[in-house]
């Protein structure tokens, strides 16, 4: 699903799409987006990434290398509500090569914490782990 510049996720579960179009459409705006200002990404277990910006030039650094032939499909998704303007959300995230097959081995489990505000839900803490061996 393709978003417009102006719309925000309008519930929990669609900050998932809109997670997996900002990577697939690698656009930065789409991330910026999606981040509170105080979010804090985990990408890996030795990183912890700080601030919007910070995680929006993470997420930048990636796309233009490694990521920028990639794109993903979420699956398993859950919404685990805290409270009416906080979710927690679980999902498996595959990763595809640029002729869109799925790169074996590569799966990872994703965890966001998301609020609603004013505008729209929104990550405020993430991270994505690996599958064990």
């Amino acid at each position: 699903m393709t978003r417009n510049a102006t719309v925000n996720s309008a519930g929990p579960q669609t900050v998932v799409d809109d997670f997996t179009n900002a990577w697939n459409t690698h656009d930065m705006a789409a991330y910026d987006r999606l981040f509170t200002d105080a979010a804090v990404w985990i990408p890996v277990a030795e990183s912890r990434v700080t601030g919007r910006a910070a995680i929006v030039q993470d997420f930048k650094d990636i796309h233009e290398s490694w990521a920028a032939k990639t794109t993903v499909v979420s699956s398993d998704v859950e919404v685990h509500a805290v409270r009416p303007d906080v979710s927690v959300l679980l999902f498996h995230s595959g990763f595809l090569d640029e002729l869109g097959n799925a790169i074996p081995g590569v799966d990872r489990a994703v965890i966001l914490m998301v609020v609603q505000g004013t505008g729209g839900w929104k990550i405020a803490a993430g991270q994505v782990t690996k599958q064990s061996n």
